[in-house]
């Protein structure tokens, strides 16, 4: 695993508006609730109190090959997990990966309800963009980042790397 703590430059990290696609079965007052809880993490942990320092770690989360590396892996990105959580006491997690190591990353977070420190944001980014126009995701990858239990996806700005 690599982590790498520098942004993309022209990036924007925007809340998961699409998951009513992920909860089509539920209410609009519950799926609005989660939209609300996602956008104010959002927006608390990437804003800074004055002169507090602050880590938002993106993390390149392989997509392993190996069929034991695939069964290592739930173990290892929960373990990563934790620790972005209570040791480098991380205000969001930036993460790029497959859809289901974001899950068990997001999974994580969740359990720690209710703990302190508190879960941490978890933020999709794809390095390479999204596709070969560098656009938006797909509606099938937003219902899967929600279902999971990501926060907002990075979307880039403008068309050029």
């Amino acid at each position: 695993m690599t982590l790498r703590l520098s942004l993309p430059a022209v990036a924007l990290a925007v809340s998961l508006s699409l998951s009513l696609l992920a909860d089509s079965a539920s209410s609009l007052s519950a799926v609005s609730e989660r939209l609300e809880l996602s956008k104010a993490m959002l927006r608390q942990s990437l804003l800074s109190p004055s002169g507090k320092l602050t880590l938002s770690p993106e993390i390149v989360l392989p997509v392993p090959k190996n069929p034991t590396a695939v069964l290592l892996q739930r173990t290892t990105v929960s373990k990563l997990s934790e620790t972005i959580r209570t040791k480098a006491k991380a205000n969001a997690a930036f993460l790029s990966g497959s859809v289901e190591s974001v899950s068990i990353f997001a999974s994580e977070q969740g359990d720690s309800r209710g703990n302190f420190p508190g879960p941490v944001p978890v933020i999709y980014c794809d390095p390479q963009g999204w596709g070969s126009d560098g656009g938006c995701p797909d509606a099938e990858t937003l219902a899967a980042l929600a279902e999971g239990g990501a926060s907002g996806v990075v979307v880039r700005a403008s068309g050029s790397g």
